[in-house]
């Protein structure tokens, strides 16, 4: 499935989710485990309920629902006062 706006979404266990392309993006896990991907980045994040982490780098981003899951997508209209080292930083809630 492919979102293109900003909100919350019922994710069923096993389902992938193609994060909106606008940048920086705030993505957080409002339940469930969620892990995310990258096109780019080698390294892989997991957000638990109540994590949230801020995607600055331009590219795609897949999010993935080990359990079922609410996942929080939200485009930042402010610029960030977070320096995300190689376009994202994980921020507890």
């Amino acid at each position: 499935m492919k979102i293109n706006q900003s909100g919350r979404f019922a994710m069923m266990r096993k389902t992938l989710v193609d994060l909106p392309p606008e940048r920086p993006l705030d993505v957080a896990s409002a339940g469930g485990t969620l892990w995310l991907t990258l096109d780019g980045d080698p390294r892989d994040l997991v957000l638990e309920r109540g994590e949230r982490v801020l995607i600055e780098a331009p590219g795609r981003v897949i999010a993935y629902a080990f359990d079922d899951a609410v996942l929080e997508v939200r485009a930042v209209q402010e610029p960030s006062t977070v320096v995300a080292r190689r376009g994202f930083e994980v921020v507890p809630a």
